[in-house]
């Protein structure tokens, strides 16, 4: 029954959060690998560099002791980075793509090695290329950070069209479009200025080809975002208005919402004090909203994915900001919060179930499926404890074959075994009822 479920949901649930803190992936790293800013990560250990001076001169074939380390204990980071500084040395380009595919197999979310990749299959293959390698890195680590380095890939091609005007307003359109997905992704992120930023340049340095009016229309979102940028773009965004033709002001009252647009009357010059009016009263409820969230930005050191453990001074503080942002009921917001919190504590097993629940909460099990899909195939593919989490998410939205088939697949052996076994054998009887 749904009860007896559920409680052993709850069990499951409270040993994890027990076991997160002590026996987490993270916390069994040794030596692990330092991350620099561009988000590639440079390994510490004192025998690597002896390694990559033995093998600095070819490639790695298969059989190469870096590539058989990697495969015996391919959770083992500093190993991959011995790998991929040889093979990079190598300059065996087949090799190296080889080895940012399987690198990126195991660790997903090191955002820079996307780029690096993007940009090989970029020099070898075209725009095509780079940006089906760009876009699998998106939809495996969808951060500001990856969405500024697509964008700056996309911009060299308009430069590299040159006087070709119809090749430059192809390249222009491409941009445009890549600009367009990535604010829809993570242009509400906390950060995400830079973003804005080298949408509007582009727009404002091509006045020849762009319509003024997107530019108004970038300056009005950036400016009613609840985020840290909102307040320069709102100062620009005043700034257009002064000089406003009336198209702009017109396009700028349709995007505003309707009760607002009611209150804009009038004709020409006469709608910019009601048009200003409305978009300040916007602007205010996202400053405020921004202030519930910036005591915790604040306090955020390590956005990104690393393999070292993140101390609890952080994972507390992501835990408070998640907690606040549900007890605020926008899901939207949460939503946003922890996409990025789980890129954070990636391998800190209570946060997905804290997601996973709060989606669970809303009865959205499909939503819940997914996060606890992404944990159980992503940090999490050699453990069951999320894999029984995701067994209970289909056991309670109907799906019984599914959540058999979990169970089907988990392994046989100690020490998961027997709890395996036991909620096996307790969920038989309810799917049977």
């Amino acid at each position: 029954d749904k009860p007896r479920a559920m409680a052993e949901a709850e069990e499951g649930n409270a040993m994890i959060a027990e076991e997160s803190g002590t026996t987490e992936q993270a916390e069994a790293q040794e030596a692990p690998a330092e991350v620099t800013a561009d988000g590639l990560a440079h390994s510490a250990e004192d025998g690597t560099a002896t390694l990559q001076q033995e093998h600095a001169e070819q490639a790695a074939p298969a059989e190469d002791p870096l590539w058989t380390a990697c495969k015996l204990a391919p959770w083992d980071f500093d190993s991959w980075m011995a790998l991929i500084s040889m093979i990079e040395r190598g300059g065996d380009s087949s090799a190296i793509k080889d080895g940012y595919e399987n690198l990126l197999k195991e660790f997903p979310l090191c955002y820079g090695y996307w780029e690096k990749y993007a940009r090989l299959e970029g020099r070898e293959s075209g725009k095509e290329a780079q940006m089906a390698i760009f876009d699998r890195g998106i939809a495996a680590v969808p951060c500001v950070e990856l969405w500024n380095m697509y964008c700056t890939a996309m911009l060299e091609y308009v430069h590299a069209a040159g006087e070709d005007e119809s090749a430059k307003l192809e390249a222009e359109a491409s941009v445009r479009e890549v600009f367009d997905r990535a604010l829809a992704s993570v242009g509400l992120y906390w950060g995400a200025g830079s973003l804005w930023d080298m949408c509007v340049k582009f727009e404002e340095e091509r006045p020849e080809s762009s319509d003024p009016n997107r530019t108004a229309l970038l300056c009005l979102r950036a400016a009613t975002t609840p985020c840290d940028f909102a307040e320069r773009y709102f100062t620009k965004l005043m700034g257009l208005f002064d000089n406003a033709p009336d198209d702009m002001l017109t396009v700028a009252a349709d995007a505003l919402p309707e009760d607002l647009r009611a209150t804009i009357k009038g004709e020409g010059d006469a709608r910019k004090a009601p048009i200003r009016a409305a978009v300040k009263k916007l602007h205010d409820k996202a400053k405020a909203a921004a202030s519930k969230k910036q005591p915790f930005e604040d306090k955020i050191t390590r956005p990104y994915f690393h393999v070292k453990p993140l101390d609890a001074e952080q994972r507390d503080n992501w835990r408070a900001y998640t907690e606040a942002m549900v007890q605020q009921g926008d899901r939207a917001e949460a939503v946003r919060v922890f996409e990025r919190c789980i890129i954070a504590c990636n391998m800190y097993l209570d946060f997905w179930v804290q997601y996973a629940s709060y989606l669970e909460g809303l009865d959205d099990y499909e939503g819940a499926r997914q996060v606890l899909t992404r944990g159980a195939t992503g940090p999490f593919k050699r453990r069951t404890d999320l894999k029984l989490q995701l067994a209970f998410v289909e056991e309670m939205s109907g799906q019984y074959d599914a959540a058999r088939a979990i169970y089907e697949e988990l392994p046989a052996s100690p020490p998961s075994s027997m709890d395996v076994a036991l909620k096996y054998v307790n969920f038989e009887p309810r799917a049977a009822a």
